[in-house]
């Protein structure tokens, strides 16, 4: 074990370790406070974020936390594409966030149930929430949120761009829909404007 990653450790309080790796790590942590501090430290996290997945964040927190995002890596959400089609003004949404590649919750085995994933461009942002079901299924909740309220319509295509689940969101933006497992992209319309937002992998 050469280097101490965030997964080593999530890996370690999880117990997937090997017995020699964790006996490894162990040693490396009576040895070395700083490392002891980091186990501490993620394990209080982890223990934190198991308690608290049943609280919903705030949209201020959410909107934060992009904007977090955002100024560390920027290249994840600037927006890619406005160009018109067939009288549309078309928009690739580019991904600000996605709980999987989150090193904190996506290496921790059962801390989030939820997946949360986010995307924008000029015209609007889209908050999903998927949530696995005991189908097989997965149920997708998405929030879009554009400078004036308004329905959308909303198709989840496939691979071969058919569309595999169609839904209309309320006037404020919400809608939900059930949807296979896959890799989706997720076509908006309303009023001369699509945006398209993937590739979005369910579950």
């Amino acid at each position: 074990m050469d280097e101490i990653t965030p997964e080593t450790i999530a890996s370690f309080l999880a117990g997937d370790l090997t017995d020699a790796e964790a006996r490894e790590l162990r040693e490396r942590a009576e040895a070395d406070p700083a490392i002891a501090e980091q186990i501490s430290a993620f394990g209080s996290l982890t223990a934190f974020l198991r308690e608290e997945t049943s609280i919903a964040l705030s949209s201020d927190a959410i909107k934060s936390a992009k904007r977090l995002l955002a100024s560390s890596r920027p290249g994840l959400v600037g927006r890619l594409a406005d160009r018109a089609t067939d009288g549309l003004r078309v928009f690739l949404a580019a991904l600000d966030f996605d709980s999987r590649l989150t090193p904190s919750v996506a290496g921790y085995r059962g801390v989030a149930e939820i997946t949360q994933v986010a995307f924008s461009c000029d015209v609007c942002e889209i908050d999903i929430e998927i949530q696995r079901g005991e189908s097989g299924r997965s149920t997708l909740r998405a929030q879009i949120d554009a400078d004036e309220p308004g329905a959308w319509s909303v198709a989840l295509r496939g691979a071969d761009s058919e569309a595999i689940a169609s839904v209309q969101s309320d006037q404020q933006g919400a809608l939900q829909v059930e949807l296979p497992d896959g890799v989706f992209t997720m076509v908006l319309e309303r009023s001369g404007v699509r945006v398209e937002a993937g590739p979005l992998a369910i579950p």
